[in-house]
């Protein structure tokens, strides 16, 4: 056996002929998947026991549930990249981007940061003295926190509106 695994939609293991062969007639849906296993156990394409790994940690039947990693190619699905904590990226086919993670996500470019965390609390973070821009309409539906200073001068209709919605008085 071997700890780097494929398998497809095309060849499946035959437990009377001892081998692989290839699935007739041929399936709807075409995959493929290239995993790790660091568990060393069998794939749906070689001579399995009774379990097998499908190249995720949840559902490896060997002791260690760490490790994993598995990228498919699917043809209705797309492509999915795996990790063993079961945090996903998945590009399907209409080219939209998913990202699944049961902890939190961060995504980092060149010192800016937006993270999402489990509670579902999305955290926006520029690079060091930079900002964040909104370009359109900006909908806060909820409470508005502002700390530190505004910066720039608002109209004096804005003025006037925040001073009666909010019972403000302007220096």
């Amino acid at each position: 056996m071997v700890r780097i695994k494929g398998v497809n939609s095309d060849y499946q293991f035959d437990a009377k002929e001892k081998g692989v062969r290839e699935v007739k007639p041929p399936p709807e849906q075409l995959y493929m998947k290239l995993f790790i296993c660091p568990n060393d156990e069998f794939s749906t394409i070689e001579n399995i026991p009774s379990e097998c790994c499908h190249g995720e940690s949840k559902t490896c039947p060997g002791r260690s549930k760490s490790g994993h990693a598995m990228i498919q190619l699917h043809q209705k699905e797309g492509i999915s990249l795996v990790t063993d904590r079961e945090s996903k990226i998945v590009i399907d086919q209409a080219g939209n981007i998913r990202l699944a993670s049961q902890k939190s996500f961060e995504v980092e470019i060149n010192g800016a940061k937006i993270r999402l965390d489990e509670q579902g609390n999305i955290e926006l973070t520029p690079a060091s003295s930079k900002q964040v821009k909104v370009t359109g309409d900006l909908s806060i539906a909820g409470d508005l926190t502002v700390t530190g200073t505004l910066d720039g001068k608002l109209s004096n209709s804005i003025l006037q509106q925040l001073e009666q919605r909010f019972q403000l008085k302007s220096k």
